[in-house]
């Protein structure tokens, strides 16, 4: 979104802004997150960007980040996106907060995102089709995973190593006594010799954390069947 409306003349870019960008990508710093949240305008417009590139406005959306402010300063919170809570009839918006209502009563869905919808994101992004490529290389830059730093393809087989670029996001939380349930998402893309694929994997409720031993082995094996499938083509031709 960032690199969107810099390219639509709506954002000017500043030299602070690579560190900051680095800080949300790499260390899933959620501070610089609220940062960059307020730098780019604030969650409506993120939130009408999402709808705008095709996802579904009322299963993928960021209601708040309150927890978390852009440096010390009280009036560096993220405004909510109000909208998600008492609807909104033009945008098919229902109202009484029940987009935030999750199946576990313990904490709020105050963020939603659907994994298909997700993966469906990251491959329209790596064409070419959000954003140019330009942008689209120093994005790649900034959220490049070194293996096996990335959950999703932690269990590669060897003949991954030194062939593959890993370009993914996380979202974790431990369960504590506010939110007592675990939870581990990965979404993003892998690069390898015969192409790239996206792969969104979420995971909630593992009693063991962090539990991602899983999402490795759904890796390794859309890793497998992806080059599998392409070295075929490779011999057909």
């Amino acid at each position: 979104y960032y690199f969107w409306r810099i390219e639509h003349n709506l954002l000017i870019p500043a030299e602070q802004d690579r560190f900051t960008l680095s800080d949300m990508l790499t260390w899933s710093s959620n501070s610089d997150t609220a940062c960059i949240i307020i730098l780019t305008g604030g969650l409506e417009g993120f939130n009408d960007w999402l709808a705008f590139q095709g996802m579904s406005r009322e299963n993928n959306f960021v209601f708040t980040w309150h927890s978390w402010k852009c440096g010390q300063d009280e009036n560096t919170a993220v405004v909510p996106d109000n909208r998600y809570r008492f609807g909104d009839s033009e945008l098919g918006l229902p109202g009484n907060s029940v987009l935030l209502q999750c199946p576990d009563w313990r904490y709020p869905c105050d963020k939603a995102f659907v994994p298909l919808e997700l993966a469906i994101f990251y491959a329209r992004l790596y064409r070419g089709e959000i954003i140019n490529a330009r942008s689209l290389a120093q994005w790649k830059d900034l959220i490049e995973k070194p293996l096996p730093i990335t959950s999703m393809f932690d269990a590669l087989p060897p003949e991954a190593d030194g062939t593959v670029h890993a370009y993914t996001k996380n979202g974790f939380h431990a369960a504590d006594e506010d939110y007592p349930v675990n939870f581990y998402h990965e979404a993003g893309i892998l690069d390898t010799p015969y192409g790239a694929f996206a792969l969104a994997v979420f995971m909630q409720g593992n009693p063991h954390w962090r539990g991602t031993d899983i999402h490795g082995l759904i890796g390794r094996e859309a890793y497998r069947q992806f080059i599998a499938v392409h070295q075929q083509l490779d011999t057909n031709r």
